[in-house]
């Protein structure tokens, strides 16, 4: 058992308030007791019988402590960049024209299909780590670039796998193989629809939590949406 006080909290943000000159005492990575260092109490039932008997104490320097965000929509697994379109939706370009143009969501799977897995894997390692280090501490992290089966399999298990490693953030992995039709189900996307539908079961074996499709105009209906949200959660995808 470890128990940590934290000191020299400048601000506290608890969620509801702003507490000045704050302190935090955690108890095997939990917070048992939190609030104005002044009123620090000298023993907290269960955790320590005096405050002097804490495993480490850490001095904020007067810094911000705050409960850690949430960043419930991501895309972490991919490779290259789509600057080039900022500049072309800032000039008021439609999606139609910039996928016209060469862009869109089909750019970035073909540039992450092209990728080898060692460099796509660090790439999202540093874009998690990058996270956490900005105050996310949990992410909802899409797959969706690689449109095969083993592809979009290989990215949930990327995730489930990243997360393990030291300095990383709480993962919710959603399987979103509906993201696109890809180029080799061109004229066929009801077939692509079922083949997701029959890809969810790997992907809840493999460590998917969640299941999602882009239901929107020029892409999945909301029939072939259900069909696939349908087939998520009878295998356990929320």
């Amino acid at each position: 058992m470890t128990v940590r006080l934290l000191t020299n909290i400048g601000r506290l943000w608890t969620g509801n308030d702003v507490c000045s000159n704050a302190a935090i005492l955690v108890h095997n990575d939990r917070i048992a007791w939190v609030g104005r260092a002044a009123d620090l109490p000298q023993s907290v039932p269960g955790v320590v019988d005096d405050i002097v008997d804490v495993d480490h104490v850490e001095n904020l320097g007067g810094a911000l402590v705050t409960p850690g965000l949430i960043d419930a929509h991501t895309h972490p697994v991919y490779a290259g960049n789509r600057y080039a379109e900022m500049a072309m939706r800032s000039g008021g370009s439609s999606s139609s024209a910039i996928t016209a143009a060469g862009g869109g969501i089909g750019s970035t799977v073909t540039v992450t299909r092209g990728t080898d897995p060692w460099t796509l894997c660090n790439g999202v390692r540093e874009r998690l780590r990058e996270w956490l280090l900005g105050g996310t501490t949990t992410v909802e992290a899409k797959t969706g670039y690689h449109l095969t089966r083993d592809g979009e399999l290989a990215d949930v298990r990327l995730l489930r796998e990243l997360e393990k490693e030291p300095m990383m953030p709480r993962v919710h992995v959603t399987f979103l193989a509906a993201h696109v039709v890809p180029p080799e189900y061109f004229g066929r996307q009801r077939d692509y629809v079922e083949a997701v539908g029959a890809w969810c079961a790997d992907a809840a074996a493999a460590g998917a939590d969640s299941v999602d499709v882009y239901c929107d105009e020029g892409h999945f209906t909301t029939d072939e949406a259900r069909w696939v949200l349908a087939s998520g959660r009878n295998v356990g995808l929320l």
